[in-house]
């Protein structure tokens, strides 16, 4: 009977052990992303992987050159670019400042304050079948963000409050 119960013993403080030490490696493992992502250069590269994702899935090639992420307020894209299908770049942006409210997302609703666009130029082609590559991209981004089939979920609202385009240029 004794053997038992040390055995129980052994057992259950050797699973409060196991699930404390995951627990702390987990919130260790956290923090350190968290920390990470304070960098401009991690930021960067995180942002290059959407840009990669959004590039396959619209099929028009997105770049940005570097990023610097408030994460309480602001997000910085310097060295925006979009090509169209047919390699010619169509939209330019030395820089987007995007000025969000962070409390938005715990409301379950996504509101941009506020959208700058500088030192940038958008260039629209009319391809030889008559159809442009701006009405291709607006039509692909439609396509990606059509609400979903699952009329379960409900869509996230979305607002925007303001658009500020700085020294930008159009063709």
């Amino acid at each position: 009977m004794s053997q038992i119960k040390n055995f129980t013993r052994k057992f259950i403080k050797g699973t409060l052990k196991f699930i404390l030490y995951t627990f702390v490696i987990l919130l260790l493992l956290l923090g350190g992303i968290i920390i990470a992502l304070q960098f401009p250069s991690v930021q960067t590269r995180a942002a290059n992987k959407a840009a990669s994702y959004l590039s396959e899935t619209l099929g028009f090639p997105i770049a940005v050159e570097t990023v610097d992420i408030d994460w309480f307020d602001e997000v910085v894209l310097e060295g925006v670019s979009v090509h169209d299908p047919q390699k010619g770049k169509m939209i330019y942006l030395k820089e987007a400042v995007v000025d969000f409210e962070i409390t938005s997302f715990y409301k379950a609703k996504f509101n941009i304050d506020e959208i700058i666009l500088r030192n940038g130029r958008v260039n629209m082609v009319k391809y030889s079948d008559g159809t442009l590559n701006m009405t291709e991209f607006i039509e692909a981004i439609r396509n990606m963000s059509a609400p979903p089939k699952d009329k379960k979920r409900k869509p996230v609202p979305f607002t925007l409050d303001e658009v500020k385009l700085d020294n930008m240029y159009y063709s």
